[in-house]
């Protein structure tokens, strides 16, 4: 991954941290990049921002890109394959979706039917098609970078977990993941890869349904590992949805991100949730229109399907 992608992946992880440090940094850099101004403080040049720097791509279940050999040979979306190829081509991270099985196993997959298998949440890990990965395995597909892991856990799915048990175990992994990175450290506040099997990620914890992102609030504080490693939540918002509306309760629940679609996403948007502490995140764009329009407005990131076009707009191509 170029050096530069690796400075905006960093410079996301301190923007997003800013807020639990009490300082609000999150949205006087937004609203100091909008004005064109150096930083509060000098913050902004510090983090090697511009004004109105480059917008970060997640990549929507590993996203459509070129394959390793150049081709444009279709790969499942929500494997590893997917996400290794998203991270190839550019993208800052990826976005994907996790649910439980019977047998109390998180993988990725993002629809409660798999064709010829049955409710995800009725099979046991086993009895899955070998292509779909647990989230342990997933993550290690990602590199390093930004990771949006949204739980699926909808009242009007089947399979509906109303005890957020996902939640829980999703923290777990990733307090797990992290305090085995933070042992192997060598020194204060040194976060080292575990045996080179563990990358250096940024985590975002997404979800639609409010009670999900407070269980997973609830769980953050249980697993408490090294806090500059615990995950970011973010509050998707259905576009049938008024995105303001909801801006304080994302705020009470502790998220530090806000994703509406990107046809909800306005200047006007993005500068209240910043004075809420809000980054936006505008999902699920599908070309470099879509991009531009979340761009202008002043989001931070985008969750994106065509990969490519989506670089290609965030590096000026």
């Amino acid at each position: 991954m170029p050096a530069d992608h690796h400075l905006a992946n960093l410079r996301l992880g301190l923007l997003l941290r800013g807020r639990r440090a009490g300082a609000r940094l999150l949205g006087l850099l937004l609203r100091g990049r909008r004005a064109g101004a150096q930083g509060i403080g000098g913050a902004s040049m510090m983090l090697g921002m511009a004004p109105r720097a480059p917008i970060f791509v997640l990549a929507h279940r590993g996203g459509r890109a070129p394959s390793a050999d150049g081709s444009s040979a279709e790969v499942r979306e929500n494997t590893e394959a997917a996400f290794r190829r998203a991270r190839r081509a550019g993208a800052d991270g990826v976005e994907l979706d996790v649910r439980q099985t019977a047998d109390g196993e998180l993988v990725v997959v993002h629809d409660v039917d798999l064709p010829g298998v049955g409710p995800v949440h009725t099979v046991r890990s086993w009895e899955l098609p070998p292509w779909v990965p647990s989230l342990d395995a997933a993550l290690d597909a990602c590199g390093d970078g930004v990771v949006d892991i949204e739980i699926k856990n909808a009242p009007t799915e089947p399979g509906f977990d109303p005890d957020q048990r996902v939640a829980h175990q999703v923290v777990a992994l990733l307090a797990n993941r992290a305090g085995l990175a933070y042992r192997a450290g060598h020194g204060s506040g040194d976060l080292a890869p575990t045996g080179g099997t563990r990358p250096r990620q940024h985590w975002l914890v997404t979800s639609f349904w409010p009670d999900t992102l407070a269980a997973t609030a609830g769980a953050i504080t249980a697993n408490a590992v090294g806090p500059e490693w615990l995950p970011d939540l973010g509050l998707l918002v259905h576009p049938a949805f008024d995105a303001l509306d909801l801006l304080d309760r994302a705020a009470d629940l502790g998220c530090t991100v806000l994703l509406p679609h990107w046809s909800r996403t306005t200047e006007g948007l993005v500068e209240r949730a910043a004075d809420a502490g809000l980054a936006v995140v505008a999902w699920t764009v599908n070309g470099p229109d879509e991009v531009r329009t979340a761009a202008r407005a002043g989001a931070l990131g985008v969750i994106a399907d065509d990969v490519t076009a989506a670089v290609a707009v965030r590096d000026g191509r």
